[in-house]
This record gives C-alpha cells, sequence and structure tokens, in this order.
C-alpha cells in the first residue's frame, strides 16, 4: 500500500493543516521523488529548527499496570540515536490514564538538527522499577517542514491511525490506540 502523501493528504487537508496517517510512520517513504526534491528544496539551506509541540492527545493506549491503567509519558528522540539518554524532549506523566492529553498554552519547544532523517515520539509508561514501552510514532523533519509549507499554516495537526509496537532494540511489545499531535516549526 502507498503511503505517498498524495494518497493521504487532499486539498482540504492542505486548506486546514490536519493530516490523517494510517500508518505509525510519516517519514520520507511518504513522499514521491518530486515532492522529496521540493522537500530538500524548501530547507533553503536551513541545517536546524525548533519543533514546538501544542498539544498531544493519545487515544486507546494499551493498560500496563494492575487495575487496567498506565501512566503514560512521552519522550521525543531522533531515531538513529536510539540510547536511552539522548532525548530531546519529555512530557509530564498523565498519571492512570489510557486517553491522555498534553496541552501547553505556552508550546513546548525543542531544537533538531535537520539532518536527523527521522524523529521517534516514545510512549511509556511509568513504573517504579523501569518504564514499560508503549509505542511509538516516527516523523521526517523533512516531511514535517513540508507539511507547513505546503499548507500555509503555523502549525499542523496529524493524526496516527496505530502505534509501532517495536522498540529501539527490535523488541515486540503489546500495544493499542493511536496518537495526534499538533506541531508547529521555526527555524533558528
Amino acid at each position: 500500500m502507498s503511503r505517498h502523501i498524495e494518497k493521504v493528504a487532499t486539498e482540504s487537508n492542505f486548506k486546514y493543516g490536519v493530516f490523517t496517517v494510517p500508518h505509525f510512520s510519516l517519514g520520507t517513504l511518504s513522499l514521491t521523488d518530486k515532492e522529496l526534491e521540493e522537500a530538500s528544496k524548501l530547507l533553503d539551506g536551513k541545517k536546524s529548527a525548533n519543533i514546538h509541540i501544542h498539544y498531544i492527545h493519545g487515544y486507546n493506549l494499551a493498560a500496563k499496570d494492575v487495575g487496567n491503567k498506565s501512566d503514560p509519558f512521552i519522550t521525543v528522540r531522533p531515531y538513529k540515536y536510539m540510547k536511552q539518554g539522548e532525548k530531546l524532549w519529555r512530557s509530564s506523566i498523565k498519571n492512570e490514564e489510557l486517553d491522555p492529553v498534553w496541552k501547553y498554552d505556552t508550546p513546548e519547544s525543542f531544537k533538531i538538527d535537520l539532518n536527523i532523517p527521522t524523529l521517534t515520539f516514545q510512549l511509556y509508561d511509568k513504573d517504579k522499577f523501569g518504564n514499560d514501552f508503549m509505542g511509538q510514532v516516527l516523523i521526517s523533519p523533512l516531511v514535517l517542514n513540508y507539511l507547513f509549507k505546503k499548507c500555509g499554516k503555523d502549525a499542523v495537526t496529524i493524526q496516527f491511525g496505530d502505534l509501532d509496537p517495536t522498540d529501539s532494540e527490535g523488541k515486540r511489545h503489546k500495544v493499542s490506540g493511536s496518537i495526534k499531535l499538533r506541531l508547529s516549526l521555526s527555524f533558528n
């Protein structure tokens, strides 16, 4: 199944800045060769940017704790540098919640290197003796910039259809649910 932008984005998506991705990845494979070339040109030689998180909403996440609840939090990491300590951002913990919402009046921000091919937004359940992996979604900064430029909006909303069950060590976990992100981008 093709995951190209033209398959998931219609004119109204670009008009309103709202995109639904049926899978867990919005990577460079989401772009045709022509769109990828255009996306690279849109960076205009920029090497870094700031990503601003306006809100994140999880839906029907897996219950990892006793009592059919979880205490989810999110970390953002560059995909190719998945070591535990190299996170770019971390959310607060939402106790006993399977449909968490992180909403920020002042968007949370972090700086990224635009040479990083993919960012991963990883969900975990906070526990006293370690954290349980709850799934992840993948986003290419190049594709994100392309969406912003094409729709001309200050922020875009991306609804992922499912979560990737494979953690950074290649182990598959039981995960469920989906995630919606509202993000914006600014250049340094």
